[in-house]
């Protein structure tokens, strides 16, 4: 895109099921130092035990957008939410999405792996590009990355594209 773009990450210790942090920025003139965001627009979980865990929420600007990975319905999700956060949500006209990437993951095949689900899922909800350039974008990465393993695994990751854009509630 004509965007330019600008990603910061902090790793827990552990390689897998570790918690990942990403500050990612986007504009339309060059990004020329880098620092942590301190003020989100949009912020994503991805496993629905952090909302007890940790400030999912803190940072997060007024009228920003959340996006929570869970497998709770409305009715378990007003059940399991911390009052803190459902309060900070309606306090600060949170827009508040939810998608259940971790079921799509596994129904399409890729089991756990819910990364290309929550990439499509924030770009329809971000809004920095078009969905439909993100789409695409996103596409064209997936047969970079995984081309040579197969028709079968480029399948697989275009269907999470396809689940992420239209599965979030």
């Amino acid at each position: 895109t004509d965007l330019y773009a600008q990603g910061n990450f902090s790793y827990d210790s552990k390689k897998s099921g570790g918690i990942t942090v990403s500050h990612l920025r986007f504009g339309e003139n060059k990004i020329q130092s880098t620092y942590l965001i301190k003020e989100a627009d949009f912020v994503a979980c991805h496993n629905q035990a952090y909302v007890h865990q940790y400030e999912l929420l803190k940072g997060l600007k007024k009228g920003g957008t959340f996006l929570l990975n869970c497998i709770w319905n409305e009715e378990e999700l007003d059940d399991h939410l911390p009052a803190k956060m459902k309060r900070y949500i309606a306090e600060n006209d949170i827009k508040f999405y939810t998608i259940n990437a971790t079921e799509i993951g596994a129904r399409i095949g890729l089991g756990t792996r819910i990364n290309m689900v929550m990439q499509s899922a924030f770009f329809n909800l971000a809004k920095v590009i078009p969905i439909e350039d993100a789409e695409k974008y996103l596409k064209e990465s997936i047969v970079q990355a995984y081309g040579n393993k197969g028709e079968h695994v480029v399948k697989m990751n275009y269907d999470a594209v396809d689940e992420g854009i239209r599965s979030v509630i």
